[in-house]
């Protein structure tokens, strides 16, 4: 009598599961049903701070490496180790190529590791080594003559960097899919990787700005004779009074080059600046990666196994709503790195004023950081997509402004517009990696399968693909315009083009990514839609799997306190 219960039971269930998975349909009774069994699983437990504190400091190393080399090493390569602005061009576009073409290879083989350590995490530790001696090599002056010899050296270094930095960050942007099965929690966990990417954008100018910026030569320049006074500092603690006074005039001469002996002491404090600014940073990557490494665990995924790459990029590539969110963060980028990788020298040559520099692109990140709760808020109240839109729509002001800003601007106008655009850099942090798991989910629910590693570096192949032309674009420019790598002070043909290039052109682009993002179809009511299908579905499973495990085992039928009907409250 027992086991033809048994049997029934068996058989209801199955009918029960087939509806659900099918129709997506749940009444009332089996709904309460499989949140019963559901809850031997832990698989909804919320994850403790401790473990969102870890996975954030993984988005350190990344942000901080990548955004050290757009503000810094144009100027590293041109001021320091002067090489001529079309190799840096030819430099900057290896750099973001390499960066892009393994993108996806590296996804492809993240979704073929496995490992008692999980999938994604054996990455970050093993990267980890090599990025961190590239990045102090690329930093490293090389005491050649060979300007041809200089451009092979750094080329190599940029290629193999950029390598170990997609090894390293493909498996971890990916990572919050394994981390948590609550989308609302996946948000969460977005947010605390983008404040961390934030802060350490903050963290590489204020460690490396703040270390390099006192040597560098060319602030000399921008006074015509004034002294550096840095150089006679150090100068006067080695010399006697007799030779102070002949140290302190040769400084004087530095922006004109007429003390070649002193030229050359203070071009060899700002090579070291350089190596110790690159060391610091090296010591910041190599403690954020073992943290992250450490303190975060992968959940068990069943996911089944890439056998067609090729098939699945195509899938992925003609997925409407896929291709708009990559086009509205592709042009979004390009009009942010316009800007980023020419701020630099924008203040330095059209605004003139080098020595407020570090305290401009400061100003600039900590807005962003305080502002990302208000980016927040704008999403809890218009949505995702809103709030990207009027994100991008703060820059128009901003770029027209940037244009017209004169030559030694007031104090009082550069601050502000600095911090007027760290709202936008704010929204372009959070927003379009908080939206692509929204993708992930739709897709996963129209193709079942997730792949999510594949998206995310294919999401990345062509934003860096792009980037990379944009800054060897603007490096080929300066070019143009006559940059001379032998002189301190640069014509004003230089100081117009780099106008030019972080004001009216950044606006196309910003342009095209409202176009896209007019057009993209995920809006708050269909998101809510998706998160009640996945829930759905993803207690379906879990009743299923459980069910199947009990079914399958050994059962002592002669049990009386075993019921396997799927009607009961979770009495396995």
């Amino acid at each position: 009598m027992l086991g033809r219960e048994k049997d029934y039971d068996e058989a209801e269930g199955n009918e029960l599961f087939e509806d659900a998975v099918d129709d997506q349909k749940y009444n009332a009774t089996s709904v309460e049903a499989c949140y019963s069994v559901a809850t031997i699983s832990n698989s909804d437990e919320p994850l403790p701070l401790w473990r969102k504190l870890a996975y954030a400091a993984g988005g350190l190393p990344m942000q901080l490496t990548q955004n050290i080399i757009s503000f810094f090493l144009p100027l590293f390569l041109l001021e320091t180790a002067k090489i001529t602005p079309y190799y840096l061009s030819a430099i900057q576009f290896a750099a973001r190529v390499s960066d892009a073409l393994t993108d996806p290879f590296v996804g492809f083989l993240v979704l073929r590791t496995k490992t008692r350590m999980g999938s994604k995490r054996p990455w970050i530790i093993f990267s980890t080594p090599v990025s961190v001696i590239c990045f102090f090599l690329l930093f490293y002056t090389v005491p050649w003559h060979s300007e041809f010899g200089k451009f092979l050296f750094y080329m190599a270094c940029v290629v193999v960097l950029q390598v170990g930095l997609t090894s390293f960050h493909v498996p971890y942007s990916s990572m919050v899919i394994v981390l948590s099965d609550v989308p609302e929690e996946r948000d969460t966990l977005t947010a605390y990787r983008m404040f961390s990417e934030v802060a350490a954008v903050l963290l590489g100018v204020a460690v490396f700005g703040l270390i390099v910026a006192p040597y560098r030569v060319v602030n000399s320049c921008m006074d015509g004779d004034s002294v550096n006074r840095t150089v006679v500092a150090i100068l006067t603690n080695a010399t006697t009074p007799t030779t102070t006074t002949a140290a302190t005039a040769a400084a004087s001469s530095i922006g004109t080059d007429t003390n070649p002996q002193l030229h050359s002491f203070a071009a060899q404090m700002e090579i070291n600046a350089y190596m110790v600014g690159a060391g610091a940073t090296c010591v910041i990557f190599i403690i954020a990666s073992l943290i992250c490494f450490l303190g975060t665990k992968e959940k068990e995924t069943f996911e089944e196994p890439l056998t067609a790459f090729f098939g699945v990029v195509r899938k992925i590539l003609t997925y409407r709503p896929y291709l708009l969110l990559m086009g509205a963060f592709l042009f979004m980028s390009l009009g942010i790195q316009f800007v980023q990788g020419n701020l630099s020298l924008y203040i330095t040559h059209s605004l003139k004023l080098s020595n407020y520099m570090i305290p401009g692109i400061m100003t600039l990140l900590a807005t962003a950081i305080a502002l990302l709760p208000v980016a927040q808020f704008l999403i809890s109240r218009i949505g995702k997509k809103w709030t990207l839109a009027v994100g991008m729509l703060n820059m128009f002001p901003i770029l027209l402004v940037s244009a017209l800003l004169p030559i030694h601007p007031p104090l009082w106008a550069f601050f502000p517009v600095m911090a007027w655009a760290g709202f936008t850099i704010a929204i372009g942090f959070l927003l379009p990696w908080s939206m692509l798991p929204d993708v992930i989910d739709a897709f996963s629910l129209e193709h079942n399968m997730r792949q999510e590693a594949v998206f995310y570096s294919l999401y990345v192949f062509f934003n860096k693909f792009a980037v990379g032309l944009s800054l060897a674009f603007s490096a080929f420019v300066l070019g143009i315009v006559g940059y001379d790598k032998e002189k301190c002070s640069q014509p004003a043909s230089v100081g117009l083009a780099l106008r030019y290039l972080c004001g009216p052109g950044p606006v196309v682009f910003f342009v095209l990514a409202l176009i896209c993002l007019y057009f993209y179809p995920l809006s708050n009511a269909r998101l809510s839609e998706l998160r009640s299908k996945i829930m759905l579905r993803s207690n379906a499973s879990t009743c299923n799997m459980l069910r199947s495990s009990v079914v399958n085992s050994e059962v002592d039928v002669n049990d009386p306190s075993l019921v396997l009907s799927p009607w009961s409250s979770a009495r396995i």
